[in-house]
Order: structure tokens, then C-alpha cells, then sequence
């Protein structure tokens, strides 16, 4: 299954940086009706069960090297086991050393997606990648670092607002051009600023769509929110509205949390309905 793509002149890598367990969907989809989900068993493992991995993206456009989002970090995390994040030893394998990345681009500032921002080396903070400006939706920033949300969410604390401090934060809003062929596209709903990544190069396109959907499940059933979505009607219509467009338009999907190898493909309609369809 893809891991890599192509859209005109820009290449498209996805990487896992973790993987939770599998959750129960009634954790994931607390107003769906344990029923809802009888139709949908083949989302599912074994047991019932829904699995999804923590993706990022590395773009290459114009000659710059370019990360869409930076995974839940290096860890140990408790929600893993003690397991440590991969982004580093992905880029590693690919050739890719920290300082050429020249801009790391956030769908959203939930803690899965700003885990490498900063790396501690004793009691000092440094930019992970520390040629990079790192473009942050304004609306996620004016939300999360209010004090009484960002209590409630340490990674704003340890990755976001260090990068205010060391001098490579750069808010953004709305249609923001990274390169000439790669633009930040609002969509909100999951959170506040919750942006995508709209790729158009040489006559195609393509779209990162960050957490527009956790599973397949939400391509058919647009309506279906995660318990982590800040505004579900918002979400619920950005959702609804972009599924249509990407299916329109064909445009090749990127989805962060869909199983790795599975998480490249597009929006396909059969008889009215929307589908998932994986790049072989």
C-alpha cells in the first residue's frame, strides 16, 4: 500500500510516528449507538476494535523540504507503554537531517501533532528543526494559550509556546501560501484554527486533510464526530463540504490517521454515497 505519492512537481512521504492501542469506537464516537456501527465492521480489527496511527507528512516543492505536523514526540509515553515517538529515526531514513527542513506547518495544535517541536537537552529548550519557521493557525493559538486551556493541555506549554520564545513562531490565517505550490486552506471544526494542506502542482492536486476524519467510517457517515472535536456541527459541515469538493474535484487525500499504507487514496461515490478508496 502508499506511503509516497506524487502530485505534479511535489513529492508526498507519510511517516508514523506512534500508534495507540485500538480503542473501543463507543471511546472514539460516544453519540454514535453501539448499533450504528453494524455496517461497519469491516473498519474494524478483530475484536471490534478501531485502529489508527499518528502520521506526519514530509513535502519536497521547489527545492524546500517541508513537514506537515510533528507527531506526539519523543516521549516515553504512558499512552504507548513507555514508547518513544519515530519522526527522527524516519527522517533519518530517508536522508533527511534536521536543518533542511525549512518549514514545519500545523494542521492543528492537538498534542498528537506538535510533539517534535522543541528538543531539551538538559534543562534548555532547542527548535528541533532550527532552520524551520513554523507556521501556527492563529485561531488554534489564541485558544489553546488562553491559561485555563492551555492547563488542561501540556503540549501547548512544552512544544507550541517555546517556539514564541525562540523566535520561530509564525501565526497564521486563512489562505496562507507556504510555496507556490503549496497552500494552508482553513477548515475549522476540530479545533478552532484546524487548517488543511492543498497542494496544486503542473495541473493536479492533492489535499492533507489533518483530522478532517479519523476513519473511513466518516467519509460515508459525515455526520459521525470524535469525542475530540471542539465544535461537532462545525465539523460535522466543514467535513461534509470538503468530502464533497475532494470527490468533485478528485483530488488525491492525505489522512493522518488512518492506518499507515492506507492513508493516501481518494473520495469516491457509488449509488449517492461517499467512499474511501487507498491508493494500491
Amino acid at each position: 500500500m502508499a506511503t509516497r505519492a506524487v502530485v505534479g512537481n511535489v513529492e508526498i512521504q507519510v511517516f508514523v510516528d506512534a500508534t495507540p492501542p485500538p480503542r473501543e469506537p463507543a471511546l472514539l464516537f460516544p453519540d454514535v449507538p453501539p448499533g450504528k456501527w453494524a455496517p461497519y465492521k469491516e473498519h474494524l480489527d478483530a475484536d471490534g476494535k478501531l485502529h489508527t496511527d499518528m502520521c506526519f507528512w514530509l513535502l519536497r516543492s521547489g527545492g524546500r523540504t517541508i513537514l506537515v505536523d510533528t507527531g506526539l514526540g519523543p516521549g516515553p509515553h504512558e499512552r504507548l507503554g513507555g514508547r518513544r515517538g519515530k519522526l527522527m529515526e524516519c527522517l533519518t531514513g530517508v536522508g533527511v537531517r534536521p536543518e533542511e527542513v525549512s518549514t514545519v506547518a500545523f494542521t492543528h495544535l492537538h498534542g498528537d501533532h506538535v510533539g517534535w517541536n522543541v528538543t531539551v537537552e538538559g534543562n534548555v529548550k532547542r527548535l528541533t528543526f532550527p532552520r524551520a519557521r513554523y507556521l501556527v493557525p492563529q485561531g488554534d493559538w489564541d485558544h489553546y494559550t488562553r491559561p485555563e486551556i492551555m492547563a488542561q493541555n501540556p503540549p501547548i506549554g512544552d512544544s507550541v509556546v517555546p517556539l514564541k520564545e525562540l523566535g520561530a513562531l509564525e501565526l497564521v490565517k486563512g489562505e496562507v501560501a507556504v510555496t507556490p505550490e503549496i497552500t494552508l486552506v482553513p477548515t475549522p471544526g476540530h479545533t478552532p484554527g484546524h487548517q488543511a494542506v492543498l497542494i496544486t502542482s503542473a495541473g493536479e492536486k492533492a489535499m492533507l486533510v489533518g483530522d478532517l476524519f479519523h476513519t473511513t467510517v466518516q467519509v460515508t457517515e459525515a455526520d459521525w464526530c470524535p469525542t475530540f472535536d471542539w465544535d461537532k456541527p462545525l465539523s460535522a459541515k466543514t467535513r461534509r463540504d470538503w468530502l464533497n469538493k475532494l470527490a468533485r474535484e478528485r483530488m488525491l487525500v492525505g489522512a493522518g490517521h488512518l492506518p499507515i499504507g492506507s492513508n493516501i487514496g481518494h473520495i469516491v461515490r457509488l449509488k449517492g454515497r461517499r467512499y474511501w478508496k487507498a491508493l494500491p
